[in-house]
């Protein structure tokens, strides 16, 4: 059991949240008032569950069934429980990991478990310290197997989003036992199990992914110390659930988690330009120097360099009758909620309604990077996206002064939350969609219009997004 009382808990994540902000947010305004409290409820319901092998043994051998029939057939196949959802902190992140794991036995001797036990065992797991995938496989992997399977033969295969280098990646793990290993009978094959789950069985991890984080910082850069004051507090979160935070692994974990952390607010550094800032020859200077402010550092920004054709779809463009363009510009986006302290990420996408006027030139590049530079400078920040969305908006409108040719602009942010995902509730399939317009013209006055633009934005969306539910 933790000696770290609760109290030490929200104080240590106060201070993750005044000194990963390099000083430069308030822990006692009114949207992080009860943040201390949720992260601490969080980082308990995510890594401190009693989710031992042998509490996970318990469930399933309360439900265990005989089935004469199974003991007659002379081939009975297998039992594939597919999609059972589950959550848990990765180890050395320490930022959620979750997806779907879907478990295949051999009922040897007749004997069956009712489905429903198999996926609260994937749940009890889960919540039982901090997780790799090839770990949490061999967890099922043992309870399964010497409850239910008496080694017939087991596949366990976890799909799974973790939350590497700034960005979602998917990962396909799995093991297998008895019959299905190659150890095993070869009556049975794992390719059998994968055939039936659409996976293909190549795309399996054999271990775990590296989890470097390259922007850790030189021990020398201004960023050392806020990252060695929030490395120190997240060892007080690790204690707080039954890790030692003094080992190896745990200081490297803890290093990793404050890198990042520091990262992701580094948009409070950044300050507002004038439009002409990010003009192709600006904007290359500007990269050229060694500055931390700009879109230099920016990892997870897509930055269109090139041909003024790049940055927008040309797809989207529309001529109008009063001689006016629209054009669209997609952005990725990573945030952080300021409620939870956990990412939140998706896409940014622009709609611009400009005058068409041959006599001018419009740098559609010089826009585009304008428009990521607004997107990385207030969703590096402890956020929430109703304001992202907004603040973005007034970013573009105001830097666009009011000498331009831009008559309107709608803003559309379509995000996952992780404190949806990982904690709570458990949605893995939610997001959630904000917008707003600024100028004067039909998207403002016309709800048909918005409409017709709403849905040229889900478009863009789900073609830069290959898991859209929406397709």
């Amino acid at each position: 059991m933790s000696k770290i009382r609760y109290e030490q808990q929200q104080d240590a994540v106060k201070t993750i949240i005044e000194r990963g902000c390099r000083c430069k947010e308030d822990a006692s305004r009114h949207g992080l008032l009860d943040t201390p409290k949720r992260v601490a409820q969080a980082w308990r319901s995510m890594a401190a569950g009693d989710g031992s092998i042998e509490h996970a043994s318990d469930i399933i051998k309360n439900a265990l069934f005989f089935e004469p029939i199974l003991t007659t057939s002379p081939h009975c196949g297998f039992v594939l429980v597919k999609d059972m959802t589950f959550s848990g902190l990765h180890k050395h992140s320490l930022l959620p990991m979750y997806g779907k794991c879907h478990v295949a036995y051999i009922p040897k001797e007749g004997t069956i478990v009712g489905l429903s036990k198999l996926s609260r065992v994937i749940s009890s797991l889960s919540v039982r310290g901090l997780q790799l995938g090839p770990e949490f496989c061999d967890k099922v992997l043992q309870v399964v197997d010497r409850t239910v399977s008496n080694n017939g033969g087991i596949v366990v295969v976890l799909d799974v989003f973790e939350y590497h280098r700034h960005h979602e990646q998917r990962y396909i793990y799995s093991r297998a036992s008895g019959a299905f290993s190659d150890q095993g009978e070869t009556v049975y094959h794992a390719e059998e199990v994968f055939a039936l789950l659409g996976i293909d069985i190549n795309s399996v991890c054999d271990v775990e992914h590296s989890t470097e984080n390259p922007l850790v910082k030189d021990p020398n850069s201004h960023d050392s110390e806020y990252i060695e004051a929030v490395s120190g507090a997240v060892g007080v979160l690790l204690e707080s659930v039954g890790e030692d935070p003094d080992t190896a692994e745990a200081r490297s974990s803890a290093q990793t988690y404050a890198s990042w952390f520091v990262q992701s607010t580094r948009g409070y550094s950044m300050e507002q330009k004038s439009f002409e800032c990010f003009s192709r020859d600006n904007y290359h200077n500007n990269n050229n120097t060694s500055s931390t402010s700009g879109l230099s550092a920016a990892t997870d920004v897509v930055v269109a360099v090139g041909d003024d054709d790049m940055p927008c779809d040309d797809d989207a463009h529309e001529l109008h009758g009063d001689q006016e363009v629209t054009e669209t510009y997609h952005i990725p986006c990573t945030s952080q909620c300021e409620h939870h302290l956990l990412p939140f990420t998706g896409d940014v996408v622009v709609l611009c309604r400009r005058k068409h006027d041959p006599k001018k030139t419009w740098q559609k590049s010089t826009f585009q990077h304008m428009c990521e530079y607004q997107v990385e400078m207030f969703s590096k920040r402890l956020q929430v996206q109703e304001r992202l969305t907004q603040q973005i908006a007034d970013g573009i409108w105001d830097c666009l002064g009011d000498d331009h040719m831009v008559k309107e602009i709608m803003v559309v942010c379509q995000c996952k939350h992780m404190c949806m995902i990982a904690r709570g509730v458990q949605q893995h399939c939610t997001s959630t969609a904000t917008y707003t317009v600024r100028g004067d013209g039909p998207w403002s006055q016309d709800g048909m219009q918005r409409s017709q633009a709403l849905a040229h934005v889900l478009q863009v969306h789900c073609r830069n997004n290959t898991n859209c539910h929406d397709k």
